[in-house]
């Protein structure tokens, strides 16, 4: 037997090999977000300004009540597991922070959502969106508390505040994360709530709310001057925002107020 003969099963195995590698290393990049979308990651936080320091996988307690509420009970044929990436960065002030984005509420609208072409099932690159809409959502309002809100509370009054941006109309389609994903304003640097007050994508809006229980446990003059300062915190919005203010306030029984402007 010739020597080409003795070895030409060599060329089919490494050929198989390096198929069963390629399915292997694309079914982890697929699995890994921060490496497959490292291109959508560069743009929000900054190329080279981010790091992904850590993974955790993760049993979703609310996918198996979902489950239960449909009858079916806990089945280990269904995987109910989720991945968390937390994910370290430099905030504008120079700072180092760390968000955790996660694949969990892609897992829960793909079970509901199981048909492919489902137009409110969600893709990978969407879900992305989303985690990341919800963290800006927080930044921007962080920041609109702070440059705001920071000359007419006190410290004590701000923190029983939860001040984010929110939406009406439900919860939107996939389509509003991609669009998100695509505006070039859409990163820590730039983003801040009338960047979000003033795109079309959706109805936003400022939610300022204050968590009765903090209240309560404000001095009786503090809690006075929260409540007094609803109509500073009104002007002061929409001195801020202009004519696409909108803003639903709550700091308590009593003290709330809803606007739009219109723009808004």
């Amino acid at each position: 037997m010739s020597e080409q003969k003795k070895h030409g099963w060599i060329i089919p195995v490494v050929i198989l090999a390096l198929i069963v590698a390629g399915f292997v290393a694309g079914w982890f990049v697929l699995r890994a977000w921060p490496l497959r979308f490292h291109r959508e990651l560069d743009q929000f936080f900054g190329a080279g300004n981010w790091e992904s320091v850590s993974e955790e996988t993760k049993r979703s307690m609310m996918f198996d009540e979902y489950l239960a509420v449909r009858g079916t009970g806990y089945s280990d044929s269904v995987d109910g597991r989720f991945h968390e990436w937390n994910i370290a960065f430099t905030n504008r002030e120079g700072e180092t922070e760390l968000w955790t984005i996660s694949d969990h509420t892609m897992k829960i609208n793909n079970h509901d959502h199981w048909f492919p072409l489902d137009p409110e099932r969600y893709t990978a690159r969407q879900a992305l969106g989303q985690e990341l809409m919800e963290l800006a959502f927080d930044m921007a309002g962080e920041q609109a508390q702070e440059d705001i809100l920071g000359d007419i509370l006190t410290d004590g009054e701000r923190a029983c505040l939860d001040v984010e941006i929110s939406f009406r109309g439900g919860w939107p389609n996939g389509d509003l994360y991609t669009e998100l994903l695509n505006e070039p304003w859409f990163n820590i640097q730039e983003l801040d709530a009338e960047k979000f007050l003033q795109s079309n994508l959706y109805d936003f809006y400022v939610d300022v709310f204050a968590y009765d229980y903090r209240v309560d446990d404000l001095g009786e003059m503090e809690q006075e001057h929260l409540y007094r300062s609803l109509g500073d915190i009104e002007q002061a919005l929409r001195a801020a925002f202009g004519d696409y203010v909108d803003y639903d306030i709550y700091l308590g029984e009593g003290y709330s107020a809803e606007y739009t402007g219109s723009k808004g």
